[in-house]
């Protein structure tokens, strides 16, 4: 752990913000196999209707399935619906 995530885990004790909002970590919520709706994200790295790859602070993170689709998306929010099928957490480059 470097000074500057040490700090944010003081803080997050100190003030009670949970982790993701504190150490900017990805906050996915996942409606069925529906929905996925995924904050705190850095870019959009690739889109199609059966993969949307998005880089997060933790590294990549991948949903692949069927009819996805881009909802809405802003700043730090990304929100893709379809079927999905998986949900790939901190990849590397893939």
């Amino acid at each position: 752990m470097d000074k500057g995530d040490f700090f944010k885990s003081i803080i997050e004790e100190i003030t009670d913000f949970p982790k993701d909002v504190v150490m900017n970590l990805p906050h996915i919520v996942l409606i069925g196999n529906l929905e996925i709706d995924l904050e705190n994200f850095n870019s959009l790295l690739e889109y199609t209707s059966e993969k949307v790859r998005v880089g997060t602070s933790m590294g990549i993170v991948m949903f692949t399935g069927s009819n996805l689709e881009i909802k809405m998306i802003s700043q730090n929010e990304i929100v893709v619906m379809g079927r999905i099928d998986s949900i790939e957490l901190g990849l590397s480059g893939r």
